[in-house]
């Protein structure tokens, strides 16, 4: 937005750091390449410095801190909670998987390994003039350490499956741990719950004297008074500054509240401003190749340019971004604050015991509230949903307006299209198997091994599909981006796993029924693991993107002066890539389901898994603290979703034991063990273990903070009406005003002998506030 929101507030009295000396205009052509490199810095993922306001340096367009701690290797991931609480525990799932296939390997899978290798005697050596058919087992690196080398040792066979009860049985317990973090860091929606249901058609029939803010300020107000007592440590902290400090006013225990609104109208203004932006960059790159950047025609003075077309065009821009100003302005009055109003807002508590103790009493189901279950919250006749607020960055502002029933419709066609490309991607990979059992059966031996590597194609296509998915998951309308992760973590997972280990495994099961011979299922499996531990950790190691950024940032660094970016273009460039851990999550979950599809025959591929995640977790954890930004908060629902997802590895194993060992011994031989692991894969599945995690092995976080938030309020990266896309504006440059003045009244105090008595700055949303 060609605002000038970010003012020169300076004073003569505050240290230079503390001016904002530089005027952030987002349409700004050619662009300011320093400005953008101190964007860069502050976004980067790390911890702020501790020190006073007045030495902290902030980013004029986005006011997060420039100086960082960096983040080390060897650091906890538990430091990184500041970023959400989401990324710790993303971490930790990785860990709990390659503790899982530790533990896979070390009750089953060495057992498996070993006796296969040493044991094993149906893989022979074939002549090369001998006839080798589909049923015959070619002796190789490959088949010796397969199932299919003990296949007709039913002894062992029989102790095989007794040991893979035992792992099934250990991995039921380890789940059930994976979420047991510690989380201690504050964020406003430890201080914040969300409202909905709140009655438009009610606001927009009373008069305009009648705010929406206000209204619900005071009844939340009258309920606290009347329903929720200060808890007991708030009140040892208010007697404890009483005593310090005579004059000490206790804050008012209603800090803010932040409505929603349909943004419909605003999204089409700024697509009109964008397009006559891309006008401007379009005139702009002919003209430069004509004349020089400085050439008096190509300046902006007082708002115009001598070049008659450019003028025109900046003329059109000058006029929407009036619009948008006006826009903006207009939420002051509340006849536009309830037309655009969507029944939804955020609140805010002064203490985060208030916000908890609401939740507690008057938290409600999706089912429970289709059964008649209410919250306590009766607000003129309409009963008020409240829950526990997403984190700000969490927050799909431009989707709030989408209603239930569209966005179930926006489901249904998003699995319908999910689905298609499903199928579409499945029959390239199901074909392509096909074409390469022909190879198979005319070729000699070494197109033969070529033919199987053909399986390595599998990580291509499931790379498109991964980029299909996300596609379809944007189209959903979430109102977080973590519902959106939550979709495309699991459409991703199930997806690439189908195209990994469902296809081949239907291929040799329905046509083929080539398991361990040349060019079958235990080859192309083989070469899918081994593919799936080199590929992705040699991208993410080397990860182009990051190269292709650094890359297009270089060639616009070398335009200089004729660089046609805006400076908000030019910001974006210059923030390394946004982080998406729905990604990581769904070939984390493709890697688990393929290991233990497959752990029965081919146990080599636990370990290749194995280095496949530990080697992933690092360069994984390395581009996230250096080449990476978190633009949005990750709350744990995506873990716990994450972790429900997880749990389909114990009836995907207890299957695939049973089915390979019926096949193999071709219906001779099943053992009861493996029927016991059917039948306990069944109850896992069923039960609602995701209900269990949470309540027995619940993410324990610190307790509530006892500070109230007009105390932490200013240490935070973002808040709701900073995130808020109509009070953005607004939020920061009263941010800047209340900064300021703290730093001035520091500074005072430090040249007064008296005692200050007086808030040492001004509480956000004219709140009582800390002294």
């Amino acid at each position: 937005m060609n605002y000038q929101q970010f003012e020169d507030l300076q004073d003569p009295e505050l240290p230079p750091k503390t001016k904002y000396d530089k005027t952030y205009d987002a349409d700004l052509i050619p662009p300011d390449f320093e400005l953008a490199e101190i964007h860069r810095q502050a976004t980067r993922v790390g911890e702020e410095i501790e020190q006073d306001e007045e030495n902290i340096n902030r980013c004029p367009c986005c006011l997060r801190v420039v100086d960082r701690k960096i983040i080390k290797m060897n650091s906890n991931v538990n430091r990184l909670s500041f970023l959400g609480s989401g990324l710790p525990l993303y971490f930790n799932f990785y860990k709990y998987c390659v503790i899982i296939l530790v533990l896979l390997f070390s009750t089953s899978g060495d057992y498996n390994l070993i006796t296969n290798y040493a044991f094993g005697t149906n893989c022979s050596d074939f002549e090369d003039d001998q006839q080798v058919t589909k049923n015959d087992c070619q002796a190789d690196f490959i088949t010796l350490v397969s199932l299919a080398n003990k296949r007709y040792n039913y002894s062992l066979m029989e102790l095989q499956q007794m040991l893979n009860l035992v792992s099934i049985i250990i991995i039921i317990g380890l789940e059930q741990s994976i979420l047991n973090v510690i989380l201690i860091h504050l964020s406003p929606s430890d201080y914040t719950i969300v409202i909905k249901n709140i009655p438009v058609e009610f606001f927009k029939s009373t008069d305009d004297t009648i705010s929406i803010e206000i209204e619900l300020k005071d009844y939340f107000r009258r309920y606290l008074e009347k329903n929720v007592p200060l808890d007991e440590k708030v009140i040892d902290y208010i007697e404890l500054r009483l005593k310090k400090n005579q004059n000490y006013t206790i804050p008012d225990r209603i800090v803010d509240i932040n409505l929603c609104y349909d943004l419909q109208e605003l999204q089409k203004i700024q697509n009109q401003k964008q397009n006559h932006i891309i006008k401007k960059q379009e005139l702009l790159s002919k003209l430069f190749q004509e004349l020089d950047p400085d050439d008096p025609t190509l300046q902006l003075v007082n708002g115009q340019y001598g070049n008659e077309d450019l003028n025109k065009i900046q003329i059109d821009i000058n006029n929407v971004s009036q619009r948008l100003t006006s826009f903006h302005k207009s939420f002051d009055e509340t006849q536009y604050q309830k037309k655009y109003f969507l029944g939804q807002a955020f609140l805010t508590f002064q203490w985060a015991s208030d916000k908890d103790a609401i939740v507690n009493i008057n938290s409600t189901t999706s089912w429970g509230r289709f059964f008649g279950q209410r919250s306590q919250l009766d607000f003129e006749g309409h009963y008020l949903i409240v829950d526990e607020a997403p984190e700000p960055q969490d927050v799909n502002w431009e989707n709030l307006h989408i209603k239930n029933r569209e966005k179930l419709l926006r489901r249904i066609a998003a699995i319908f299209l999910g689905s298609l490309i499903l199928y579409c991607t499945s029959q390239v990979i199901f074909n392509v198997q096909k074409i390469q059992q022909a190879f198979i059966q005319g070729a000699d031996v070494v197109i033969k091994r070529l033919a199987s590597i053909a399986s390595i194609l599998i990580i291509m296509v499931n790379y498109l599909l991964a980029v299909f998915i996300k596609w379809v998951a944007s189209l959903e309308g979430f109102s977080t981006t973590t519902g959106y992760h939550i979709s495309v973590g699991t459409w991703s997972g199930f997806a690439q796993f189908i195209n990994s280990a469902i296809i081949t495994w239907l291929v040799n099961t329905l046509y083929i029924k080539n398991y361990f011979g040349e060019g079958g299922l235990i080859y192309n499996q083989t070469y899918v693991f081994i593919s799936n531990m080199i590929i992705p950790a040699v991208l993410s190691l080397i990860d182009p993107m990051y190269l292709w950024k650094n890359y297009k940032r270089h060639k616009e660094i070398q335009k200089g002066k004729k660089s046609t970016l805006t400076q908000e273009q030019l910001n974006l460039l210059y923030e390394d890539l946004p982080e998406s851990l729905s990604d990581r999550y769904a070939s984390i979950l493709k890697t688990m389901f393929l290991t233990s599809f497959y752990a029965s025959i081919i146990p080599v591929g636990i370990l290749l898994s194995c280095i496949s995640l530990i080697t992933i977790y690092w360069t994984s954890k390395h581009n996230i603290i250096s080449r990476r930004v978190i633009k949005n908060s990750y709350s744990s629902d995506l873990s716990i979703e994450m972790t429900e997802n997880l749990e389909l590895i114990l009836p995907i194993y207890c299957f695939s034991n049973f089915w390979f060992e019926y096949v193999f011994t071709e219906g001779a031989y099943v053992s009861s063990f493996a029927v016991i692991g059917i039948a306990i894969g069944i109850l896992n599945a069923v039960l609602p273990m995701q209900d269990f995690n949470i309540a027995i092995f619940q993410i324990r976080t610190a307790e509530s903070s006892i500070h109230p938030f007009s105390k932490v309020y200013l240490k935070m990266d973002n808040d709701y009406a900073r995130s808020n896309p109509i009070t953005s504006w607004q939020a920061k440059q009263k941010l800047i005003r209340q900064k300021t003045l703290l730093v001035a009244q520091k500074m005072q105090k430090k040249k007064s002998v008296k005692p200050e008595s007086a808030s040492p700055f001004k509480p956000p949303l004219n709140q009582l506030t800390e002294n």
